[in-house]
């Protein structure tokens, strides 16, 4: 693949056009304005993937293109994507080496001032990049801007409710107060270039995280609170995570936060955020039910700075199987009668 080029756009310049257009032109072309590519990063995701494409291509507010990375699937995965063709899909062809390559590698293709990020087995709403864009244009200075999601299962059924505020700090993303899904995300093309765009030294996880941390250094990001995007997740793909894969996982969360140090960051909300991804590591062991490595872990956590995510995940990993698998069962009737009742 071609090496990234260090040559980035001006970042206020944008955002001066940005604002000009604004003053320019009236409410229905404002949102037009600003062009976005939309970048997908696949392998392996026959059964999703044209619904995924689909999505992006039918916005009320549509992208400029939809750039497609087949990180080389052996599956069906290319032919799917070579059946939905048209002057606003592009296909490039990864090398295989990881999410995080392949999005950088659409990233490089990319042209609009925009990225908005989507995976293979996610899909949008079709106004997901119209409000997108009316948040963005109200905060022209932005450098991402963060969607609530709403995460379903492999057979479409939603399964929690996405919340974002409209104001997403540099402590909320370390601290873990948002939820945030990598397909419900835009970054500013020149600030994610400027910043290396994705690492590639991360691949089994939060790459995503690693990124966003370092765009959160450098400006300041948004928050979009409707729920437009939706994404799938795998509890049982995730149950059955060997020791070896879950241990690649825990090193690329540590090696997340050792980058993050390194930033300048002040070392109290480094603390946190180690604190908080043992935790999450914790309930990583959990899903795959490893009792003995999730109170490992969740130790390392409160030891690290007692918080209430760390004492969540011990007094999990020290239940009996039987007394955590009914609890867990009672999390989610809870969370379905609240999604019943809209709140």
């Amino acid at each position: 693949m071609d090496k990234a080029s260090t040559a980035t756009p001006d970042m206020r310049a944008i955002s001066r056009a940005q604002i000009h257009c604004r003053h320019e032109v009236g409410s229905h072309i404002l949102i037009e304005c600003l062009t976005i590519s939309v970048v997908i990063a696949v392998r392996d995701d026959e059964r999703t993937i044209q619904r995924a494409i689909r999505s992006a291509l039918n916005q009320s507010s549509p992208a400029s293109e939809v750039i497609v990375v087949d990180d080389m699937s052996v599956d069906a995965t290319k032919q799917r994507v070579l059946e939905l063709m048209s002057d606003r899909v592009v296909v490039v062809d990864g090398e295989g080496r990881g999410a995080s390559a392949a999005r950088n590698a659409g990233i490089r293709r990319a042209s609009g001032a925009w990225i908005a990020f989507l995976d293979g087995d996610d899909y949008w709403e079709p106004e997901f990049l119209e409000l997108a864009r009316r948040r963005i244009y109200s905060s022209p200075d932005a450098v991402a801007c963060f969607g609530a999601a709403t995460p379903i299962n492999e057979a479409g059924r939603v399964v929690g409710r996405g919340w974002m505020p409209e104001v997403v700090t540099l402590e909320d993303l370390v601290s873990g107060r948002i939820s945030h899904s990598t397909s419900a995300t835009l970054v500013r093309h020149d600030a994610v270039t400027g910043c290396g765009g994705f690492f590639e030294g991360l691949d089994r996880a939060v790459e995503d995280v690693d990124l966003w941390l370092r765009l959160a250094a450098i400006g300041s990001c948004i928050g979009l609170p409707q729920a437009a995007s939706l994404y799938e997740i795998h509890p049982e793909r995730d149950r059955v995570r060997s020791v070896d894969v879950l241990a690649e996982i825990q090193h690329d969360y540590e090696m997340m936060i050792d980058r993050f140090a390194t930033t300048g960051a002040p070392p109290a909300l480094v603390r946190r955020g180690r604190a908080i991804t043992r935790a999450r590591i914790a309930r990583h062991w959990l899903g795959a039910d490893k009792p003995a490595y999730s109170r490992a872990q969740a130790r390392s956590s409160l030891r690290t700075l007692p918080t209430r995510e760390g004492f969540v995940a011990l007094v999990l990993a020290s239940m009996p199987r039987t007394l955590r698998e009914a609890t867990s069962r009672l999390m989610r009737r809870h969370r379905a009668r609240g999604l019943h009742r809209g709140v």
